[in-house]
């Protein structure tokens, strides 16, 4: 499972290094360092390593963003509007690993071509917008059709409550900042994220054209994913291309060039290594693995068992009916029954086992449970103590 989210890395990486030298394509001198720069900045970016190394399928909005840019960039010298469609169509692979923040950058360039034909009405400029739309439209049609048919009510009744989870979170105040997001995104690497924000304004002000408007749609994209949803840190990944693709061209100025190949590239490299060779040193996640292995042959064949963050991409278990918790409230008595507490909605699932982590509210709400209806089946399964890394599986 983590190899295609590393497969789906590098081919991020690959695609936004083809847009980098189409756009840079008419100074060979300029191109190749702006190329190199720009595809360690994603590799590096600590949102987009995490995800390269996740077991979710999270790594694909950077492969989003990724084509989004290139065929941005190969319509710019083609003047073909084909490839608008495909910019389009890309979002397809966005809505297949997180809706929300997919369909934003998707909606942000598209309301980029719309400012264009209101500042200076033009056919061409009508005809991009609906090679575009149309591009966005066939990947809606597409991942509406593979996950909405044949129960097309059932999965109609439960999208509010999806797109909720996305969104219902927030909680933007100055404690939350720096309670919650500068320590998890800072947490790796303090200097990559003063360098994506010091880069991201000088963008703005000296480059132009498509490199300039990345940039603007870039902070717009963190600026509403951060006051939209506690959980944006780890979207963060579908910014990591665009960050790349605005600031690479920076380094055509020679003192930009020393500073990022000499100081700040080696000193976040480093700090990134260390990271990752504390883990690899420490074994955690081999040692959740081993201990996930020996949970799994106490799960009595037949039943139905809930599941928390990350266990749920750990248990393989074919001989049970395995739930992830987050889906609860998707179901379709949890719909039906808006009032009805986690328990009754677990009792109602036939849920008879539960595997969590020791000290949370999963774990305390399942001794609840349990001891409340009464059911005449063997204690629930309890994990004990899981301990997250500085990779996380989730």
């Amino acid at each position: 499972m983590r190899l295609f989210s590393v497969m789906i890395s590098i081919l991020s990486t690959l695609v936004l290094g083809s847009a980098l030298s189409i756009q840079w394509r008419k100074s060979s001198f300029v191109a190749i360092p702006v190329v190199v720069v720009g595809m360690i900045f994603v590799l590096i970016h600590p949102t987009f390593l995490r995800m390269s190394h996740n077991l979710r399928n999270d790594i694909g909005m950077a492969l989003h963003s990724s084509l989004l840019i290139l065929s941005f960039v190969v319509y710019q010298y083609t003047h073909k509007k084909f490839y608008l469609m495909l910019g389009g169509i890309s979002l397809y692979v966005g809505l297949e690993s997180i809706i929300y923040p997919s369909i934003l950058v998707a909606f942000l360039f598209g309301m980029g071509f719309i400012w264009d034909w209101i500042a200076q009405p033009d056919r061409t400029k009508f005809e991009m917008i609906l090679y575009y739309l149309l591009g966005c439209i066939t990947s809606l049609t597409l991942y509406l059709t593979f996950h909405y048919f044949p129960n097309v009510a059932d999965n109609i009744a439960i999208t509010p409550q999806v797109s909720n989870n996305y969104t219902s979170r927030s909680s933007f105040t100055l404690s939350s900042i720096m309670s919650y997001y500068m320590p998890v995104y800072n947490a790796i690497t303090p200097l990559y994220t003063s360098v994506m924000a010091i880069g991201l304004i000088i963008a703005v002000y000296v480059e132009k054209g498509l490199v300039r408007r990345v940039a603007i749609i870039t902070i717009v994209t963190i600026a509403i994913l951060f006051t939209t949803s506690i959980t944006a840190v780890g979207y963060t990944a579908i910014i990591a291309p665009l960050v790349a693709f605005s600031i690479a061209g920076l380094v055509r100025y020679r003192s930009i060039l020393f500073i990022v190949t000499i100081i700040i590239i080696p000193i976040t490299a480093t700090i990134l290594i260390r990271d990752l060779n504390w883990t690899i040193q420490h074994k955690i996640n081999q040692r959740t693995f081993d201990e996930l292995r020996l949970i799994d042959w106490r799960i009595p064949q037949g039943s139905k068992v809930l599941v928390d963050d990350p266990t749920f991409f750990l248990v393989y278990s074919h001989k049970a009916d395995i739930l992830w918790r987050e889906s609860l409230n998707l179901s379709s008595y949890a719909i039906n029954h808006p009032n009805a507490t986690e328990a009754e909605v677990f009792h109602a699932l036939g849920i008879n086992h539960i595997i969590c982590e020791d000290g949370t509210k999963l774990c305390d709400l399942a001794e609840q449970m349990f001891s409340m209806i009464h059911l005449s089946l063997e204690p629930p399964v309890r994990y004990i103590g899981f301990i997250r890394s500085a990779y996380p599986f989730f």
